[in-house]
C-alpha cells in the first residue's frame, strides 16, 4: 500500500490527508474494513480497521407459541425439553431478549397493539374484537409459562444431557436435533459469550435516533408468533420500522495497529454459527404440526 506523500503539508491537516488516502487504498483492497483514529481508555491515540457483520437486515424471530403445544403432550415431552434448554441458553447466556420483560422491543410493541385495540372497541365487530383480545390474552399467558421454564438455571444444566440422550423419531426432530448438537457445541465453544459483547455502540443513547437505528431487539428475539392478530400487527410494526431504519446495530470488531495481535480478531464465526442455529431453529418452530 502506498504511503500518502504529505511532505508539503502542515499539523494537523498533514493527518486529515494520510487518513483520507489511506482509508481510500484500505477499501480498494478490503471493501469490508474501515479505517478509524481511535481513541483508547487511557486517553491514547490509535489508528486501525474496524469491520461490520452484516446481518442482511433478517428479522430472527423465535416463536415459543409452538412449545406450548409440545409441552401440553407426553409424546413429545422429550422434543419440548431440549427446545426448553436452547432457549434457556439463547437466554440466559446469548441475552436473546424475551418480549414479556416489556422493556424491549417486541413487549412494547405488543403493550401497543393491544392499547390501540382497547381504544378502538368501537371500530371492531365484537366478535371480532373479543377474537383479538382472547389472542393477546392467551399470548401473555403462555409467556409467563414458558419465561419460568427458560430463566430456570436446571434447563441450562441439563442442555448437554438432554441433547446426548434425545432420540428424534421423525425428520424434523432429527433437524432439531442436528440444530441442537450445534447449539451445545457452541456453548462448550463460547460458555459465556453473548451476541452483545461485539455490539459496540458509537453514539450516546441521546444522540441516536430510535426510529432511524435498527437496535438488535428489533432482529433478534423471542416472540408469541406470527399466527392470529397479534402476530399479523407485530409483522406490520417490524416491517415499517425496518423499512424505515437507516442503519443497523450489528456486531463489529476493532484491530489496533499499535497492539501486537496474536491472531486476527476481525473473527465474526461465533455470530456466524448463532445465527444459522437460530434460524434452523425458527424453521423447526414453525413447522411443528
Amino acid at each position: 500500500m502506498p504511503k500518502p506523500d504529505v511532505s508539503s503539508v502542515v499539523y494537523p491537516y498533514n493527518i486529515y490527508i494520510t487518513h483520507r488516502d489511506t482509508a481510500a487504498e484500505l477499501l480498494q483492497h478490503h471493501p469490508d474494513l474501515q479505517l478509524h483514529i481511535f481513541e483508547k481508555d487511557d486517553g491514547t491515540i490509535s489508528v486501525g480497521t474496524l469491520k461490520t457483520f452484516d446481518t442482511g437486515r433478517i428479522v430472527y424471530y423465535i416463536p415459543i407459541q409452538p412449545l406450548t403445544s409440545l409441552l401440553n403432550s407426553k409424546k413429545t415431552k422429550a422434543t419440548a425439553t431440549v427446545i426448553i434448554s436452547m432457549m434457556a441458553w439463547l437466554h440466559q447466556i446469548i441475552h436473546v431478549p424475551f418480549y414479556s420483560d416489556g422493556s424491549n422491543y417486541v413487549g412494547y410493541t405488543h403493550e401497543c397493539i393491544e392499547t390501540m385495540l382497547l381504544d378502538a372497541e368501537d371500530e371492531h365487530d365484537e366478535a371480532d374484537w373479543k377474537e383479538y383480545i382472547n389472542d393477546i390474552e392467551t399470548a401473555k399467558q403462555g409467556s409467563q409459562r414458558i419465561k419460568r421454564l427458560i430463566c430456570q438455571p436446571a434447563a441450562l444444566e441439563r442442555f448437554a444431557k438432554r441433547v446426548e440422550t434425545y432420540e428424534p423419531n421423525t425428520l424434523l426432530e432429527a433437524a432439531l436435533h442436528i440444530t441442537a448438537q450445534k447449539a451445545l457445541q457452541l456453548f462448550r465453544d463460547y460458555p459465556t459469550r453473548s451476541y452483545f459483547d461485539t455490539i459496540l455502540t458509537t453514539l450516546d443513547e441521546e444522540e441516536r435516533d430510535y426510529n432511524e437505528t435498527l437496535q438488535v431487539d428489533k432482529y433478534l428475539s423471542f416472540h408469541w408468533s406470527w399466527k392470529g392478530y397479534l402476530g399479523e400487527q407485530l409483522f406490520e410494526y417490524v416491517n415499517s420500522d425496518n423499512m424505515e431504519a437507516i442503519e443497523v446495530e450489528e456486531p463489529q470488531s476493532i484491530q489496533l495497529f499499535d497492539t501486537p495481535q496474536q491472531k486476527d480478531t476481525h473473527d465474526f464465526s461465533f455470530e456466524e454459527r448463532l445465527l444459522e442455529i437460530i434460524d434452523s431453529l425458527i424453521y423447526v418452530l414453525n413447522n411443528l404440526p
